[in-house]
């Protein structure tokens, strides 16, 4: 049976370490027992520090479960409750995180599908290197009245820029009789 001098030391021990202390695994059972054996002055005191351990418990608990949650690593000593929190708190957290990250890609690979950048025909007015537009492929490198299809952007950035014009295709005249 778990005595006052116990819960103490658990006390001073679960501030003490970053891990979770061993303890009866009837631990919280235990201390419900004691509370009935004490006098009543003493029980605030001692539900008080029953309360502060399970508080630095779940913390590390806690910690552990966002640190490792990608594995499915127990922490040492914890006690059968504390196991199934754990384990509920891993699976929800990697049901946040996938959700989140799921939505999150979808969002943006529809909206990156609805903003698929015009395309421009330029012509090369002076030679330059090669660049990555702005849709992330590569373009060039340039020659001098070469003709390329770019992203708007890229092209208006160029034509400011003076080193391409927008190109217009002419129609081939019709030849007279």
């Amino acid at each position: 049976m778990i005595t006052y001098a116990d819960i103490q030391r658990i006390f001073r021990n679960e501030g003490n370490t970053p891990t979770l202390e061993e303890i009866p695994g009837d631990f919280y059972g235990q201390v419900s027992v004691l509370l009935s054996q004490v006098e009543p002055e003493h029980r605030k005191h001692i539900s008080k520090l029953a309360g502060e351990i399970y508080a630095k418990r779940r913390n590390k608990i806690m910690l552990h479960a966002l640190r490792i949650c990608d594995g499915d690593r127990m922490p040492a000593n914890a006690i059968p409750v504390e196991k199934e929190f754990y384990l509920q708190a891993v699976d929800l957290l990697k049901n946040h995180s996938n959700k989140i990250l799921s939505e999150k890609l979808e969002e943006k690979l529809e909206e990156l599908a609805k903003v698929e950048e015009k395309k421009v025909k330029v012509r090369i007015l002076k030679p330059m290197p090669a660049i990555v537009g702005s849709d992330l492929n590569n373009y060039g490198p340039f020659k001098e009245d070469d003709v390329f299809e770019l992203p708007e952007t890229n092209a208006v950035l160029l034509i400011k820029q003076r080193l391409a014009e927008e190109f217009v295709e002419t129609a081939p005249k019709a030849q007279e009789e």
